[in-house]
């Protein structure tokens, strides 16, 4: 239930995806800093995390221009971690490396390199 809530406020700023004009609420601010704590006790419990609330924390972690972090935070996930081994969502990634591209802040080519040699398939 919890993690539904959370999930449907970081849809609704991904649904705002546009880079230069995402404006992040208050509301989903705090529900993006509330799923990063439940995936760390998901974790440290064991238990599996959804690859959609994956790909919306991502897609906000850009949004909000907080394009290196966005790097590291997909460069932490184990794909056993995620349930029923559901992977990153084309968009999600697709959205980031567009991102990268426009802003020049990260290499994308080196992005995509690492997405793949993990197994993501990237378009």
């Amino acid at each position: 239930m919890v993690i539904s809530h959370i999930s449907e406020h970081l849809r609704a700023g991904y649904e705002n995806k546009k880079i230069e004009s995402a404006t992040i609420s208050e509301k989903e601010d705090e529900a993006f800093d509330l799923a990063f704590k439940i995936i760390d006790i998901m974790k440290q419990e064991g238990i599996n995390v959804c690859g959609g609330l994956i790909s919306n924390i991502i897609i906000l972690l850009v949004a909000k221009g907080k394009d290196q972090e966005a790097f590291d935070f997909i460069k932490d996930i184990n794909e056993e971690d995620i349930v029923h081994k559901v992977r990153l969502r084309n968009e999600a990634l697709s959205f980031l490396m567009e991102s990268l591209c426009k802003r020049q802040t990260c290499d994308a080519t080196k992005l995509k390199e690492f997405m793949e040699s993990n197994g993501y398939k990237v378009i």
